[in-house]
Order: structure tokens, then sequence, then C-alpha cells
């Protein structure tokens, strides 16, 4: 509750230049110019120094090891990969296996890597069905990586993760056959 508020902070301040060329995403804050940039990085750091200090105390450790990994991905998406064609999909799509991971972390369970790779395929793939999306509503050219894919390219992609997602369904026995239905 109070890492990802800073995060997304984050991630609109290093959106700012391509939301206020968007027609819609121009209109929030940020873009607007209602909220000033050195308060977008106040509120930014002040949410993410709470969220990992609370996670600190109040979590075992492991769960803050995951609580910085997010940070470093969401940094590292934000202001690198989101520019890099394919690499802004993949990286748009791990802090899904992190946050569920989370989860797993809090109950006191463990989970083998099959089932958290099973999530980033899943996650992944809703990432294409977004950008596939994106691209039918005006403003998209904003976005310059959406320009590099095609409509078929992202639907082959997309069958690609789905048999990856079957594969593991029939072939992982560590986790529960549950969290493949859900995922298929």
């Amino acid at each position: 509750l109070l890492l990802y508020p800073g995060l997304y902070a984050m991630n609109d301040i290093g959106d700012v230049g391509s939301d206020r060329r968007h027609p819609l995403k121009g209109r929030r804050p940020l873009a607007a110019g209602t909220i000033s940039t050195k308060s977008a990085v106040v509120f930014s750091i002040l949410f993410v120094t709470a969220g990992l200090s609370s996670a600190a105390l109040l979590f075992p450790r492991r769960i803050v090891y995951v609580y910085i990994s997010l940070l470093v991905l969401n940094l590292f998406y934000t202001f690198v990969a989101k520019n890099i064609v394919y690499l802004e999909l993949v990286f748009n799509s791990l802090t899904h296996p992190a946050r569920f991971l989370i989860g797993v972390f809090l109950v006191g369970a463990t989970v083998s890597l099959a089932p958290l790779f099973g999530i980033f395929l899943f996650a992944f793939g809703i990432v294409i069905v977004r950008r596939m999306v994106e691209k039918d509503v005006e403003g998209w050219e904003a976005r310059p990586t959406l320009a590099f894919y095609s409509d078929r390219e992202l639907l082959l992609l997309e069958l690609i993760l789905f048999l990856g997602v079957v594969w593991l369904f029939f072939s992982d026995r560590s986790g529960p056959a549950v969290l493949y239905w859900g995922l298929v």
C-alpha cells in the first residue's frame, strides 16, 4: 500500500513527456501541470521510503528483498526498458511474479520457479493484449515502441506464451494444479 504509490508516481515522472503528447494521458495531473514534477518526486521518495521501511519493520527479510527487487525492476522499466522494443514487454511483466511471491512469503509458504514462470507468461500475455488495445486508441503514437509491433507478431507471441502456460500445466507437478487452471 505504501510502496506502489511511490513507484507509480516515479513511472508518471518518467512518462511526463509522452503523456503530454497523448490526448487522454495529457490530462493526468503531472502531464497537465496541476502537480509539479518536484512535488511528484517528493511524493515518490516518501512513499517508496515508507514502503521499504514498513516492510523492514513488519515482514521477514525475504519480503524486504522482494520489495527491493520491485523497486529495481520498476526503476529499470521506467527509465530504460520502456523505450526498448520487447524489453519493455518483459520488464512490464516481471513485477507480477514478484508480487505473487510476496503473497507466498506472507503466508509462510514456498514456491518453485515453475509457477512463478507461469505467472510471468500469463502477465506477459496480458501486457501484449494491452499493447494491442493501445494501438487501437487515438494517441498511440505517444508511445514510440508501439510502432514496432505488428498485430501478427503480437498474436504469434501471445500464442507462444499460451502454449508455454499449457506446457507448464501438463508438466509441472511442484505446485497446485488450480494455479495453472486459472492461468489457462
